[in-house]
């Protein structure tokens, strides 16, 4: 019997992965080859298209059906590796942490007038940059990243700058560390049957823009790294130069290939740029001790900078840690609609800019652990419990399948919050007062979101057997 289920299980997964890449679109992913052509590969419905388009001396302009890219340029001129250490400009905006995220930064840029309505650079002179994981958990990459290389490119071209900091998560897609990967891209690798960190390789031009990004990037006075600046770092004594060259040669597979000594393996190591967490303390066990107020000192003086600002670790808001002004931190929920934030400084001044249009001064964020609450159990219940809560109203159906799967068929009167982009934030706002009851396509998500949303009141519901159950009780469901 046991081995009976598991056989219908893997089916199960089996058809569910497939339904899955049927709808799948992605791409263009383009390679260069061997007489100056460009191979591209796109998929769309699940179908892939390869195609061969030529250059003249390198120089091509390739249509997508991205808005906010509707073409990439591709130029020998526009291959270049970018400076890492600027005199500060009239205005810079730093953000982190996309992680695929597109829509809602075209958003926030529009709103504080970086991009104009077409996704164009408009921003004069000014710097913007990004400071590192742009790529995984969300499922808008491949577009996130073609739109920052138009920006760099477009600022570029007017005496602006695009700074791009690679971060842990970016460098991990290139060395085939994919955990943490939407399933759309691992969707898109059985499609084209080429693996995920394949399409950045280095004869891809994504590939090859990612390798030239730096990691280590110094506006003026202000110091940006991913994850921090080490004390550990410090002390092998090397340029911002030195630092981002070492690890672009360590970028690609394979993955840790040596974390245990930090002057050889920068990408990877715990002290290094990409990882270090310890100006927190509750990281401080593995990542500490947390630096001393003279280790800090000597990091910023030795790099002639006022502060360090980092991502990689939440903070909800653009704020001082610990309320040193030294220490400012930029990663918050980009995953959430209106919870950007980005950190403008202009004039010797910090600002926080939000999704409300509002500037506001910077918060100040403790780095301690947080007490943790004991969450209560999850509760499954049955398609016909289900349908008596419904027709009482007294609950919000969340579905947590994937956007794609919604669309296909969905029980009336559910909402859609994808796992994959799931907060309690937004599970918050949408249910109120209200009690809620998760819902996938077998049980096996729902049961996932139950675990990670808990309001203090009650044990959290999800529909056991998910749509497959509603379906085979007879329950409708609305269709395209």
């Amino acid at each position: 019997m046991l081995e009976f289920l598991l056989i219908a299980q893997i089916a199960l997964a089996t058809l569910t992965e497939e339904s899955t890449s049927a709808t799948v679109s992605d791409g263009p992913y383009l390679f260069h080859i061997e007489d100056e052509s460009l191979k591209s590969i796109t998929v769309k419905n699940g179908k892939v298209t390869t195609s061969i388009l030529p250059t003249t001396d390198g120089i091509a302009e390739i249509q997508t059906t991205i808005p906010s890219v509707p073409i990439i340029s591709i130029a020998p001129a526009l291959e270049f590796v970018p400076a890492d250490t600027v005199p500060m400009p009239p205005k810079l905006l730093a953000v982190s942490d996309l992680e695929g995220n597109l829509d809602h930064l075209l958003q926030f840029l529009q709103l504080h007038n970086v991009i104009d309505e077409s996704y164009n650079w408009k921003w004069d002179t000014n710097h913007l940059l990004f400071n590192g994981d742009t790529v995984d958990r969300g499922d808008q990459v491949t577009e996130l990243l073609w739109f920052i290389r138009k920006l760099q490119q477009q600022a570029a071209s007017v005496g602006g700058q695009v700074h791009f900091v690679l971060g842990n998560h970016d460098v991990m897609i290139m060395a085939n560390d994919i955990r943490y990967t939407h399933d759309k891209y691992k969707a898109v690798a059985d499609l084209t049957g080429i693996p995920y960190h394949q399409l950045f390789s280095k004869k891809s031009v994504l590939g090859k823009w990612l390798r030239d990004q730096n990691s280590v990037v110094q506006i003026g006075t202000y110091l940006f790294v991913h994850a921090g600046y080490s004390p550990e770092l410090l002390t092998l004594n090397l340029s911002h130069t030195e630092i981002n060259n070492q690890i672009r040669a360590a970028l690609g597979p394979p993955a840790w290939p040596d974390k245990d000594h930090l002057s050889t393996s920068l990408a990877w190591h715990s002290k290094g740029p990409l990882w270090y967490r310890g100006y927190f303390e509750k990281h401080a066990k593995k990542y500490g001790p947390k630096p001393t107020d003279e280790e800090l000192q000597s990091i910023l003086t030795r790099h002639n900078a006022i502060a360090i600002i980092v991502g990689h670790t939440v903070t909800g808001e653009v704020c001082y840690l610990d309320g040193n002004k030294h220490l400012i931190g930029i990663d918050v929920h980009w995953d959430t609609p209106g919870q950007g934030q980005g950190l403008l400084i202009e004039d010797e001044k910090l600002i926080r800019l939000s999704m409300d249009g509002v500037a506001k001064e910077l918060t100040t964020k403790s780095t301690k652990k947080t007490t943790q609450i004991k969450i209560p159990p999850v509760l499954g219940i049955s398609p016909n419990d289900l349908q008596e809560l419904l027709s009482q109203g007294s609950i919000i159906l969340i579905d947590v399948r994937e956007k794609h799967e919604f669309d296909a068929e969905r029980i009336v009167g559910a909402l859609n919050v994808p796992l994959s982009t799931f907060t309690i934030k937004t599970i918050d706002k949408i249910a109120g007062d209200k009690e809620v009851v998760f819902q996938c396509h077998s049980g096996h998500r729902s049961g996932i979101a139950s675990k990670e949303y808990f309001n203090g009141k009650q044990s959290q519901k999800h529909v056991e057997g998910g749509i497959i159950a509603w379906k085979k009780e007879g329950y409708e469901t609305v269709t395209k």
